[in-house]
């Protein structure tokens, strides 16, 4: 399952939120990175794991603690780790710049 840049922008507009174009695209940018033009479900689902963790909502750690989810538990040092581990790839976990790279 994945979405292509156009589902990408209709989901966006959807979202409670006004998301800016640029932000919409520099997150399309650093989502969809295993095929052009597809953003694959697992990718958007480790995004927003990402997401969580960098966020720290003591909302999510708390439900993700009695869940035993270990993920909330781990920095984003340690998620890579164990991604690529997985993946046998190296995951490049260095923030992007304006242009995306």
């Amino acid at each position: 399952h994945y979405l292509n840049l156009h589902g990408w922008y209709k989901l966006c507009t959807r979202a409670r939120v006004a998301i800016p174009d640029t932000v919409q695209n520099e997150i399309w940018k650093l989502l969809a990175w295993r095929e052009k033009g597809k953003l694959f479900l697992n990718d958007f689902i480790a995004g927003f794991h990402v997401h969580d963790l960098s966020a720290k909502d003591p909302w999510i750690h708390r439900i993700a603690k009695v869940l035993k989810l270990e993920y909330y538990g781990m920095t984003e040092a340690e998620l890579t780790s164990k991604i690529s581990a997985k993946t046998h790839t190296v995951v490049d976990s260095a923030p992007l710049g304006k242009d995306g790279v």
